[in-house]
């Protein structure tokens, strides 16, 4: 590895070591359901309106079933619509 290389490893971990601090305290205030942001004014009325919308109570807890069940329907959702995307036809000459 050259000297450019070595220069921009480290610039990479340095950013990366002044970010993780800050960025742990945000991702814990935004993960705890009682923590507030400074994005929380903005956000905050969206989110009350789609639990409202799709009966979510956001103080209660997701078992284990309803996750497993909430992934399995967003991955497959995901999967059909990335087939859709790609357009993928196979020819068989």
């Amino acid at each position: 590895m050259n000297i450019s290389g070595w220069i921009q490893l480290v610039f990479f971990v340095g950013v990366l070591l002044l970010i993780t601090k800050p960025l742990g305290l945000y991702l814990f205030q935004v993960l705890d359901t009682n923590g507030r942001t400074f994005l929380d004014p903005v956000i905050k009325p969206f989110e009350r309106l789609t639990y409202r919308l799709i009966s979510v109570d956001p103080q209660e807890k997701q078992g284990w079933i309803a996750y497993t069940i909430a992934m399995l329907i967003f991955s497959m959702c995901r999967w059909f619509s990335l087939m859709r995307s790609c357009d993928c036809k196979i020819s068989y000459h």
